[in-house]
């Protein structure tokens, strides 16, 4: 099951620039993310917000945050659009050549203080399997050489803990 995450994960990521038609100011996608909880259906958020759907099933709110949801209605995945990440995700401190030191159960605390920097959530994740179950984040810095780098952290024992991270070319 952790695979089908994984490649679930990768198709979303892959999806962001296709379906990026304009750029979007930044602080107006963030309180559109923001205003974009968990806890809301898709009846819901259709009511809140400007909805197109995607030739692949997943729902475009205002041209900024692409969201997956589970038969029932409720919300299972959302993600910022953007044509770069690079256009949003705060400048950090990382080594890459040190990438594969950040070990799996750091915290977000400690990655962020190993970076220097507060990274930018570009995805949540509910799961509601039995295998997987619990909540996903997906954060992103970049470099000073403009190399994105995004980490999965997911929810234990009330702390965010790193599940991976990796260089995005």
């Amino acid at each position: 099951m952790k695979k089908a995450i994984s490649v679930f994960l990768a198709f979303l990521i892959m999806m962001l620039p296709a379906v990026a038609e304009q750029a979007t100011n930044a602080e107006a996608m963030e309180e559109i993310y923001d205003r974009i909880e968990m806890s809301k259906t898709k009846a819901e958020l259709d009511d809140a917000f400007e909805c197109a759907e995607t030739e692949d099933g997943y729902y475009l709110y205002e041209n900024s945050v692409l969201c997956a949801f589970y038969e029932s209605g409720r919300l299972q995945a959302k993600t910022r659009v953007f044509e770069s990440i690079c256009d949003a995700a705060p400048v950090a401190d990382i080594p890459l050549s040190k990438l594969s030191s950040y070990k799996h159960g750091m915290t977000i605390d400690e990655v962020t203080e190993a970076f220097g920097a507060e990274g930018l959530e570009i995805m949540r994740i509910n799961l509601a399997d039995e295998e997987n179950a619990g909540q996903r984040r997906v954060l992103a810095w970049q470099t000073d050489a403009g190399i994105a780098v995004q980490a999965l952290f997911e929810l234990d024992d009330n702390e965010w803990v790193l599940f991976a991270i990796a260089e995005v070319k």
